[in-house]
């Protein structure tokens, strides 16, 4: 449950700085959920 609140905690302040998904994806390489979180981004974003 803490894992899950500061993802949401983290799409939110990429909502705030309308961060780039592509650069978003770039930084987050490697890490396994990256493609899961941009996705909730951009369709927060929207």
């Amino acid at each position: 449950m803490l894992a899950t609140e500061l993802e949401n905690a983290l799409v939110m302040k990429w909502v705030a700085k309308n961060e780039n998904p592509a650069q978003l994806l770039e930084k987050l390489r490697g890490i396994e959920n990256a493609d899961e979180l941009v996705k909730r981004y951009t369709d927060l974003a929207r």
